[in-house]
């Protein structure tokens, strides 16, 4: 198998965040997502992370020791949005990882350039959406064993923030205790969740 895949499962999200806290000085216990994959591959698992609407999601290369090093303007992975969650896997077979990135609004596929830069190739692979999605957890998996990485996504809540469900007494979950207040996930329809 894949030894840095191995490891970063063995070690686990506590290990990867206090590494991180320790090497970067910021607190990624407020981020929305954590994803080790050696982008590079130089044998270090690198670090991306998703970060909450408002600030550019980080990308932080390995240099060894417990040393990082941020390159996300160089690798073109600095984009802001609403990050929820990401995987990393080579979806091209080229032997180099890419990155999918889950968000409010349009999830993103970037492929790795191999040369420590990503291109967002979203609307090439067919994966835009008509609509705004609330994209949530994904994955990469062989669903049908072809030899090439499929991919699931999962998505949380249908909103939308022009036009938010108002309080009311009368739909279920947008009243607490005989109070109108706004619809919490209950009370939001259920998207459909997407294999490609």
């Amino acid at each position: 198998g894949n030894r840095s895949y191995a490891d970063q499962l063995q070690r686990g999200v506590d290990h990867w965040r206090t590494v991180l806290d320790g090497a970067t000085g910021i607190d990624i216990y407020a981020n929305n997502g954590l994803a080790a994959g050696d982008y590079n591959n130089d044998g270090f698992d690198d670090l991306y992370v998703c970060q909450p609407a408002g600030l550019p999601n980080r990308l932080y290369r390995n240099l060894g020791g417990l040393r990082f090093v941020d390159a996300t303007e160089q690798s073109g992975l600095g984009f802001e949005g609403y990050c929820q969650g990401l995987v990393v896997g080579d979806y091209d077979n080229d032997g180099f990882e890419d990155l999918f990135i889950t968000y409010y609004g349009q999830n993103r596929l970037y492929h790795n350039n191999g040369d420590g830069t990503f291109t967002d190739v979203t609307a090439k692979a067919g994966l835009l959406s008509p609509e705004t999605r609330f994209g949530s957890g994904c994955t990469f998996l062989d669903y049908n064993r072809d030899g090439h990485l499929d991919l699931f996504v999962s998505n949380y809540v249908v909103f939308d923030q022009a036009n938010p469900p108002l309080p009311s007494l009368t739909v279920p979950y947008c009243n607490y205790e005989g109070v109108a207040v706004y619809c919490g996930p209950r009370g939001l329809p259920t998207p459909r969740y997407s294999l490609y």
